[in-house]
């Protein structure tokens, strides 16, 4: 036979989604249930232990109780529930494994089925093509055509009439044309067959990927799988994070176990007290935490973040690389005493766990830059980039219904956008590296709070005067932080400090303008988007912000409102707060004057580059909204929700790339223009 055909499925099905045996992947899960079983009986006899030492009062007693309480007995906890976790993912791998692994033999079997029958069609039609005398030759993934060539006649016909030709001819078609015509019809339709069968095995690998990926995640989000990952960044060894986290001690020391202290002696050297429970609320002078932190010993300053790690991980003026060392021993305190948090604070662990995952999978780098669960509303930073070395820092501020538990994914997205962006327009201007800080650390209004005028109203200043000046210690500690420390003063002195730029959005602006009228050191730029007005009683003018020039006369504060946005001018115009968009004037607002303005609203360059309209309030565009979603579908018709993306920060917009833009200093990058209103 001239016609080629693959001896086996495996010169045709590239890869595999056969690994391993589904027995391999039992044996683990029935190991991890061993280890439930171990951790379910081990907390029996601690809680036993528990119980006879509770009448007992000597101090040995009652040190040994308050580990047992404070250490083992949620240790255990977390460690069954660890493993109940593990094991039930396991058990889920290993069904879709073995559904994998079927499916795949039996397209093997199939596609080898299929090979045999193209392998006898052929033949059948090679033995036809020789029987009519026509030379054929047809590739084995292409087939013969349904209709047979015409036949010939041999030289033994030379002497027949031409009636007699033409009945020869017409008695070999009667022959073989259906033969013929079957043949190439079972070809073609074990072409497709094998066609399909490839198209079925590559999405079987991708099937097995996405398993073992949901494995992974599965794992990932226990207790254990977080210590794990926070491991990488907290400086401890995945042995000692795990130990100490459960059972306060490693190898019978429990040096550097973790307590979320906040007082410890060399804080007198930090920040001239014991104490750091105000570091909060009322943070020292960023630039005088620099230079103590530049005085200490690399021993002490260790001690420190292991010791008080809340402290040093909430403290502006200190590396960012510090702060999310200590953060993370933070977050794995409160991996296995979950039960010490509110309901809102486990909702923004756990978005947040998930955010430091990817960010030691996929760039860039995710750092903690502030974590304060100890108050109704959970407190979060979050970095992404190298912060203590980037060229240029951004800070986003968001506006309303923003608190962590419930905006730590929009604006995970969001960050992520702006890095790229920010990337993007840095590499092809050669202003250097980027980062960014979602700054979720105040208290945002929520809009079924609004409708008023009392604290906690996003038509009231109270919130935004209240977060102000935790952003303004922030603000002047990226300054600090990136500012060397003079060896004989302990001061800092101007070395290569990053450009500083602030990005606000929503009530977000409120809050942002009052912390500028706070700050020591003036940030490179302002930019508000979707703006709901500027506190009257704090801001008087754009004056009073301390932002430097990008030119003479004119400070670098510029504000853009999408004709789609319905919510922002609400807010401002309801709560009494002075418009600073320099483009649009409301009568019954105060309209201040001195920003630069630049338009959300869609754009296509003269190079024929397109960028979306922002059609809403939202920062990231709602997505997927169904039919029946009525109240998401008005709130889009009234300009308060955006469409899928067309929101303030999601990729592909107009606004996107003039918020990377004036954050980086880059004017020229502004699609459509900037403009100042004539005074």
């Amino acid at each position: 036979m001239t016609t080629w055909v693959p001896g086996s499925w495996a010169e045709v099905l590239s890869g595999t989604p056969i690994a391993g045996t589904v027995e391999k992947i039992n044996a683990i899960g029935a190991f991890v249930y061993d280890v439930y079983l171990d951790a379910w009986s081990y907390q029996g006899m601690v809680q036993q232990a528990q119980r006879e030492m509770g009448s007992l009062t000597s101090d040995a007693v009652v040190k040994i109780g308050a580990k047992v309480t404070d250490a083992l007995v949620p240790g255990s906890t977390a460690l069954m529930q660890s493993a109940d976790t593990a094991k039930r993912a396991f058990d889920t791998y290993a069904s879709e494994v073995d559904r994998i692994h079927r499916d795949a033999i039996s397209l093997r079997n199939s596609v080898d089925d299929r090979l045999a029958s193209i392998r006898a069609q052929a033949a059948e039609i090679e033995t036809i093509s020789n029987s009519i005398r026509v030379k054929v030759s047809y590739a084995w993934n292409a087939g013969a055509p349904g209709q047979m060539p015409d036949p010939r006649l041999g030289s033994a016909a030379d002497d027949l009439t031409d009636g007699e030709r033409t009945a020869a001819l017409q008695n070999l078609r009667m022959l073989y044309e259906n033969q013929w015509f079957r043949a190439a019809m079972i070809w073609h339709s074990d072409i497709d067959e094998v066609t399909s069968a490839k198209t079925k095995w590559t999405n079987l690998i991708e099937e097995r990927k996405q398993a073992e990926r949901q494995l992974t995640l599965s794992l990932d989000e226990t207790a254990v799988g977080q210590l794990i990952t926070l491991a990488s960044g907290s400086g401890r060894s995945r042995k000692s994070a795990i130990a100490l986290a459960f059972s306060g001690e490693l190898w019978g020391s429990t040096e550097g176990a973790l307590q979320l202290n906040t007082s410890h002696p060399l804080l007198k050297k930090l920040i001239d007290s014991e104490s750091g429970e105000h570091i909060w609320d009322a943070p020292p002078d960023p630039v005088q935490v620099a230079a103590a932190w530049a005085k200490l010993t690399d021993a002490e300053r260790e001690r420190l973040i292991q010791e008080v790690p809340w402290v040093i991980g909430n403290l502006p003026g200190l590396p960012y690389g510090v702060r999310d060392q200590a953060n993370r021993l933070v977050l794995e305190y409160y991996t296995v005493h979950r039960d010490m948090l509110g309901v809102d604070s486990q909702t923004a662990i756990d978005q947040l766990m998930k955010i430091v995952a990817e960010g030691e999978r996929t760039a860039p780098p995710v750092q903690v830059v502030a974590l304060d669960l100890s108050r109704a509303v959970p407190m979060v930073a979050v970095g992404y980039g190298d912060l203590d070395t980037a060229d240029n820092l951004t800070w986003q501020v968001p506006g309303m219904e923003s608190d962590a538990h419930n905006a730590l994914e929009t604006w995970d997205e969001a960050s992520r956008n702006l890095y790229r962006e920010q990337s993007y327009l840095s590499a092809l201007n050669g202003t250097g590296s980027v980062g960014v800080i979602s700054f979720l650390s105040y208290d945002t209004p929520n809009l079924g709070d609004s409708i008023g005028w009392w604290s906690g109203s996003v038509l009231s200043p109270d919130l935004a005067q209240g977060g102000a000046p935790r952003l303004a210690a922030e603000l002047d500690g990226s300054w600090a932080t990136r500012n060397q420390a003079d060896p004989a003063t302990g001061l800092p002195t101007v070395d290569d400090p990053p450009r500083i730029s602030v990005l606000a959005h929503s009530y977000g602006t409120t809050v942002t303008a009052n912390a500028l009228t706070m700050v020591t050191h003036a940030v490179d730029s302002f930019t508000m988007a979707g703006s709901a007005g500027l506190d009257t009683e704090t801001v008087k003018s754009l004056d009073q912000l301390n932002v430097a020039e990008t030119r003479p006369g004119q400070k670098a504060i510029y504000a853009s409102h999408a004709d789609g946005d319905g919510l922002a001018p609400v807010g401002l115009v309801l709560g009494g707060r002075a418009n600073p968009n320099a483009n649009l004037q409301y009568e019954n607002a105060q309209n201040y004057e001195g920003s630069i303005y630049y338009s959300s609203d869609g754009v296509t360059t003269a190079a024929g580059e397109y960028f979306a309209p922002t059609d809403g309030h939202s920062v990231i565009g709602q997505k997927d909204t169904q039919w029946y979603q009525v109240d998401r579908h008005a709130k889009h018709g009234l300009g308060f929700e955006s469409a899928e993306g067309q929101g303030y920060w999601d990729k592909g917009t107009q606004s996107l790339r003039n918020l990377a833009a004036t954050s980086l200093g880059l004017d020229q990058e502004v699609v459509g223009g900037l403009y100042v209103a004539a005074g």
